[in-house]
């Protein structure tokens, strides 16, 4: 067969619609009488009919036909499968015959690729013996299967179909099946899947798959968005990727001069919106907010603005420019500025706060928990407060500090503004059940008790103290000692030597007025010598004139 002079003539390319069940379907302007019944079927089936001439006249016998599908009139990508028709019947030029690729045909305009040859040629086998005849023929959609309702489904066949929706120019990778593109795409913008039992639900330049290991990712819509990781998924939104395995970006993104959206590249990983967010460790997280980085196992970003977490298991709840570099388990609640380096330190807010030690403790502003177990908090005067040891803990509250012991603030102490000292709650109206103190008995009792000096075990032994023993002292009187009998409460302690001090006064007063009447008594004595000492001397005088 001279391939110069093969001519085909479409004489007619009818679409089709084989339907199971007792709906009735209307092509053209006719109405349609009754509505597909919910579970009528609709086939991807259609009957091609072709008039063949050869050498200027209308062909005659069996013919071997190869119909191709692509997605251009010319070059492009096959869509489908080959499909091979052998020993057709043509007479008179005329033939028929019926073509199914699947449901990807429907909604968009493909074109057919026809070639032919003799029967006779079949015993050669070779592909090469098959004449291409040219141009393609269009294969436009017809206009009832674009209005059918229903649910998506698959052709029962070797391997499931892709089903096609949308833009024309949207299409699969060769070899994938099972996947959908349900609609979207525009020009220079298709959507594209490129795995296998991937989706792409809408939009306009999405991708599901970056290869054909890259199998059931989905992206939901939005723009230029990519799931390009096995089990990937992307909601929404504008230019976000997930392409770790099993990776998540809900949505969100950010437009404009920015070359991605939110990122989520470690398996498992999830970004649930915001823009310009990464979780790029696996089973990190960042949950919203602007430019927030999970980069680290197990990390979390919460939202805000620029925040990161790169340790393991680290977290920022939110805020602006806080850092949990910690080794791992670090925590940020919020505030700004904010870096907890340490591992399992600790920063629930506040600005310009490090926790740096290991299980460190950092609040308020500008406090620096530098050592391992120090708890700082500083109050909002622009100045830092250091820890200067482990296990410190230290504040710095200028305008003072109170602490209640009840819900109605009755009880409690408190440092004064600049004050080095605990005052006591003492109000007269605070109190009850008052009872006398003999206090030259607790003098006495006071005396009896031993009064040394000593050192805490817990601390070295040069550090000493001065003062009696709990059980000692809590013996003076009935019910000291009833917070706990191995404590000195410092109040008692004061009581106990304002009641000494008390007795010791009265007992200055009573010699003192001893004392007074002695001198008075003394006095008179030494008037009464004096009167003594002149009488003795006149009398001596007057002997001696005898």
């Amino acid at each position: 067969m001279n391939k110069q002079t093969i001519i085909l003539v479409v004489a007619l390319m009818a679409l089709a619609l084989v339907l199971t069940g007792a709906a009735a379907l209307a092509q053209g302007g006719d109405s349609v009488d009754a509505p597909a019944a919910p579970d009528t079927v609709l086939g991807s089936s259609f009957t091609y009919q072709g008039n063949l001439t050869h050498n200027s006249a209308s062909a005659n016998g069996q013919f071997d036909f190869r119909f191709r599908l692509y997605d251009k009139d010319s070059g492009g990508s096959q869509l489908g499968t080959t499909l091979y028709r052998s020993n057709v019947p043509v007479t008179g030029g005329q033939f028929v015959t019926t073509l199914d690729f699947g449901r990807h045909p429907l909604g968009r305009l493909t074109w057919l690729e026809v070639s032919v040859r003799p029967h006779s040629l079949q015993a050669q086998g070779a592909d090469d013996t098959y004449v291409k005849l040219s141009p393609r023929q269009p294969i436009r959609p017809a206009p009832v299967a674009l209005g059918l309702p229903g649910p998506f489904y698959s052709i029962e066949q070797n391997a499931s179909p892709n089903y096609h929706g949308g833009y024309g120019n949207n299409g699969f990778a060769d070899g994938v099946v099972g996947a959908v593109i349900s609609g979207g795409g525009k020009y220079a913008m298709a959507n594209r899947v490129n795995a296998s039992y991937s989706v792409v639900s809408g939009g306009a330049g999405n991708q599901a798959g970056h290869d054909a290991n890259d199998t059931y990712a989905t992206v939901g819509g939005g723009k230029g968005n990519l799931a390009t990781g096995q089990y990937a998924t992307v909601g929404g939104g504008e230019k976000n990727v997930a392409s770790g395995a099993g990776a998540t970006v809900c949505g969100g993104g950010i437009s404009g001069e920015s070359t991605t959206g939110n990122v989520a590249t470690g398996d498992f990983s999830t970004v649930c919106g915001g823009g310009l967010n990464s979780a790029t460790a696996s089973d990190a997280t960042v949950a919203g907010g602007y430019d927030n980085h999970a980069t680290f196992r197990y990390t979390a970003v919460g939202g805000g603005e620029k925040n990161y977490a790169t340790g393991y298991g680290n977290v920022v709840a939110g805020g602006s420019k806080n850092q949990a570099q910690g080794s791992w388990n670090a925590t940020i609640g919020g505030g700004a500025n904010n870096l907890a380096s340490g591992a399992e330190s600790t920063i629930p807010g506040g600005s310009a706060n490090v926790a740096q030690g290991e299980r460190s403790f950092a609040a308020g502003h500008q406090a620096k928990a530098l050592h391992d177990g120090s708890f700082v908090w500083g109050d909002a005067n622009d100045k830092d407060i250091k820890s200067v040891r482990k296990n410190q803990w230290l504040a710095r509250a200028s305008g003072g500090v109170t602490f209640y012991t009840n819900s109605i603030h009755t009880s409690g102490v408190y440092v004064a503004p600049h004050g080095s000292s605990w005052n006591n709650l003492s109000d007269r109206n605070a109190k009850e059940n008052f009872t006398p103190v003999d206090s030259r008995t607790l003098l006495e009792r006071l005396d009896a008790i031993e009064i040394s000096t000593w050192n805490y075990k817990a601390q070295d032994a040069d550090i000493r103290h001065i003062g009696p023993m709990a059980q000692d002292f809590n013996a003076l009187l009935p019910d000291l000692g009833g917070e706990g009998e191995t404590y000195i409460n410092a109040m008692d302690a004061d009581g106990v030597s304002l009641a000494a001090i008390q007795a010791l006064y009265r007992q200055n007063q009573e010699q003192a007025q001893q004392i007074e009447t002695l001198q008075a008594e003394n006095a008179e004595l030494h008037q009464q010598l004096a009167e003594i000492a002149v009488r003795l001397s006149a009398l001596e005088a007057a002997g001696g004139k005898r």
